[in-house]
């Protein structure tokens, strides 16, 4: 019995003996998980067998995955190598492989390189899964022909790039989330990027999108920290809830045209933003679309402020307060308008741009109701003008409309119909206080001058003006509006001459205006800064001139006659020397006209019929010689390109 169980121990120990020793001998990988080396693989583990109805699979010692055959592969294969997967560090699918099956290579942690074929089309979802999660893969090359990726299907991969085929037109679902892309082409025939396609994507840093894409979905971008940029195309319509919340360093947007609706929170969380640009055609206003964006100090509206309030009416947000809490932005962050309101330009009160007037010349007369933190209940308005001098023309509120608009701004408003009356009235009166004065209220009257309103002044009368609100616990009203200006006068000015000077360009000075009698005597002068002019007075039947004068450029004259209670309109046009072509440009187009004319040609100083357009010749006639050459067409190409010419000498 002792012998026996001598020898019994002895053949434990030898064997014990050779399984380290075979142990010993495996390749060894780290990684797994417990701490310990990876000892090879598994005892009774395959390496071979079939993926697909006519797809095999192998792998090798050197950890190559190699998948051959025709067709597609099989959905979830991952369990004819899963106890291998750690010994997995390249991918090899040969031609002929036409589809990859969903979650195929998931977790396949030690992937450092694969390689597809031309012949796939289509990659299953999940296909990619955690692949080369551990040892990074540099980049996945996606084949032309593939037309369909599934959800997920590079989720958590560890490529650090993956380049897609052009034949594709979306980015599914999740397909490139917590992956380590650090940036990604997006082929042009992309129109939609699905829910959280590149969410959490911490090492991307900018993304261009091509035109075409239409939506970016859910959380697309959401949380990729290091995302500097982003370039939105020109045909985006859609940005969906949270989309960008959370890219840290995005520090500018600029948000094209063609977007309509933006979501909650899509830019909530970065931390770094500071500038917004939002366009008109934004309908739509996620909540807190810029909540927790700590760094943001202005957002660029590219419309009226008006406009930009009655996005949020929908949503029954009517104050600016109310606004600013919608999108998730403080006090300190300003909203600047392209078209902004003129309510800083008003006076508490009447207003008006104009004080000299001609008669059939119209008016905007304004009343300004400075912002005030209040709502009222009631506001009455009423102005009286002189019926023989004035007639009222339109009422409305903010920006040009019918009478209806005011009633759309200021609830329960009555506006007294034009053309008749001899005041301007607005009565408005609500059960509730609910026209709100946080903006200030713009009302305006449009106003013609009678054909024969007399010469003289004018007044406008501010007759009431009240804006309150009924306190009913304390039993009285609140009034909230005490006008500065309740008088305007206003000068009517009969028989005169009035027009515009064009043609200069971008020409700088100022323009000087003369008014001569038949016998060239100057009666009159003004300097004008945007060409505007008017004289007043002029004698009935009388023949008289306006002359406009600008540094560089030729002076004209024009003549007219005064007629007897009308207004007569005169504009003029000057150009500068050496503007041939009336471009209001002095380049090599005119010295061509120049040159055209010289040889005999047609140019626009020979009219067809032969005519010479004589104040043109001396546009042209830059160096002064009685007729323009091939001298004065050198100085103008040299003047276009910047050397010394004549033109230093003009004033």
């Amino acid at each position: 019995m002792t012998r026996r169980n001598k020898s019994g121990a002895v053949r434990r120990a030898a064997a014990v003996g050779a399984a380290i020793s075979m142990m010993l001998a495996l390749p060894c990988a780290s990684g797994n998980g417990t701490g310990l080396p990876f000892l090879g693989i598994i005892a009774g583990a395959e390496s071979a067998g079939t993926c697909g109805e006519n797809l095999t699979w192998t792998l090798d010692d050197a950890g190559t995955l190699t998948i051959r055959g025709t067709g597609d592969m099989y959905d979830e294969p991952e369990t004819r190598w899963k106890a291998l997967r750690n010994k997995i560090t390249r991918i090899v699918i040969e031609s002929g492989v036409t589809g990859i099956g969903v979650s195929a290579f998931a977790d396949l942690l030690y992937v450092e390189s694969v390689s597809l074929p031309g012949t796939l089309v289509s990659i299953g979802s999940e296909a990619f899964y955690n692949t080369g999660a551990s040892n990074g893969i540099e980049t996945i090359v996606i084949p032309g022909g593939v037309t369909s990726i599934g959800e997920g299907a590079f989720r958590s991969c560890g490529a650090s790039r993956v380049t897609l085929p052009a034949s594709i037109t979306a980015i599914p679902e999740n397909a490139f989330a917590y992956s380590g892309i650090t940036e990604v082409d997006i082929p042009d025939k992309v129109k939609y990027i699905g829910s959280n396609a590149f969410a959490y994507c911490t090492s991307l840093v900018n993304a261009e999108l091509p035109e075409g894409v239409v939506t970016i979905s859910d959380g697309a971008f959401r949380s990729c920290s290091v995302l500097e940029f982003i370039s939105l195309p020109a045909t985006l319509t859609t940005i969906g809830e949270r989309a960008f919340s959370g890219c840290d360093l995005l520090y500018a947007l600029v948000l094209p045209g063609s977007l309509k609706t933006v979501g909650k929170y899509a830019f909530s969380g970065c931390g770094l933003l500071e500038t917004v640009d939002i366009p008109t055609s934004v309908t739509s206003f996620g909540y807190g679309m810029f909540a927790d964006d700590a760094e943001l100090e202005t957002i660029y509206y590219s419309g009226t402020e008006s406009e930009w309030y009655a996005r949020f009416k929908p949503l029954d947000i009517n104050t600016e307060a109310g606004v600013r809490s919608h999108l998730g932005i403080g006090s300190g962050v300003e909203v600047r308008f392209s078209v902004p309101q003129p309510f800083a330009d008003f006076d508490s009160g009447l207003n008006t741009a104009k004080t000299a007037l001609v008669p059939g010349e119209e008016f905007d007369l304004n009343f300004f109701i400075p912002p005030s933190a209040n709502k009222a209940d009631t506001i009455s308005i009423n102005a009286n003008f002189d019926p023989d001098a004035f007639e009222l023309v339109s009422w409305y509120s903010n920006e040009p409309s019918s009478t209806s608009y005011i009633k759309d701004i200021i609830s329960g408003a009555w506006v007294n119909p034009p053309p008749y009356g001899n005041s301007i009235t607005l009565a408005a009166s609500n059960t509730t206080a609910c026209i709100d004065l946080s903006r200030g209220i713009l009302l305006t009257a449009k106003m013609r001058v009678k054909s024969g309103a007399s010469a003289g002044d004018h007044k406008i009368y501010l007759t009431k003006s009240d804006v309150c609100r009924y306190d009913a616990g304390n039993y009285r009203y609140d009034h909230f509006w005490e006008p500065e200006v309740t008088e305007l006068t206003l000068s009517v000015s009969v028989n005169p001459v009035y027009g515009k000077v064009t043609g200069y360009g971008n020409n700088e000075g100022r323009i000087t205006l003369t008014l001569l009698d038949s016998a060239g005597n100057a009666l009159d002068s003004m300097v004008s800064s945007d060409g505007s002019y008017m004289f007043c007075g002029l004698d009935s039947g009388k023949e008289y001139s306006v002359r406009a004068s600008m540094p560089r450029c030729l002076p004209r004259t024009v003549t007219f006659t005064a007629e007897d209670d009308s207004v007569v309109n005169v504009d003029l046009v000057i150009r500068r020397y050496g503007d041939v072509n009336g471009d209001t440009l002095v380049d090599a187009k005119d010295a061509t006209q120049i040159l055209r004319y010289e040889a005999g040609l047609p140019s626009v100083l020979r009219g067809s019929d032969g005519i010479v357009d004589e104040y043109l010749l001396t546009v042209a006639d830059i160096t002064g010689r009685g007729k323009p050459s091939s001298k004065d067409a050198t100085q103008i190409l040299r003047y276009d390109a910047g050397l010394p010419s004549y033109f230093d000498r003009l004033v």
